[in-house]
């Protein structure tokens, strides 16, 4: 009952149309935690998917995090990517059940944290630099195009033409 109410305090905070499930049996607990936003009017969507499993007679916790995002504007672009850990979980022992559910979701913020900001990271990466990259500086004329004049160019009449 207490991962349950930690649970449900985490996702309300975190995720604000986010649900979560607990399950229990033989000493193992399983958490499920959904997160789903659809944005038509900016053409995109994203899910947020994380199962956490402790054993608790080991206090091993296992997280398997997914993110999956679809932008859909003037083209089809989808993200997919999870992520995997498998860690001790250190609990003192004042009062085993309390103190279970408050190190489970203490270890919960910080693997979903540094996840979600490597993330954000790599994505700022990518756009600043990586696609920059890509680009060609110049295109083969060695001249930018002035896309004001672009009649001008002998290509651009020959494109009004048709």
């Amino acid at each position: 009952k207490e991962i349950e109410k930690g649970a449900e305090a985490y996702v309300k905070d975190r995720y604000t149309e986010g649900v979560s499930a607990v399950y229990g049996a033989n000493k193992i607990v399983v958490v499920a935690i959904v997160h789903n936003r659809y944005s038509p009017s900016n053409f995109w969507n994203g899910r947020w998917r994380s199962i956490w499993t402790l054993d608790t007679r080991s206090s091993v916790v296992k997280g398997v995090m997914k993110c999956k995002v679809h932008y859909y504007e003037d083209g089809n672009v989808q993200l997919e990517t999870s992520k995997e850990i498998l860690d001790d979980l250190s609990v003192s022992s004042s009062d085993p059940h309390q103190d279970i559910s408050k190190a489970l979701f203490s270890y919960i913020v910080a693997a979903e944290t540094k996840y979600q900001t490597a993330l954000n990271d790599s994505y700022h990466e990518l756009s600043e630099n990586t696609f920059n990259g890509l680009r060609r500086a110049l295109p083969y004329t060695r001249t930018k195009i002035d896309w004001n004049k672009i009649l001008t160019y002998r290509i651009g009449a020959e494109l009004a033409s048709k």
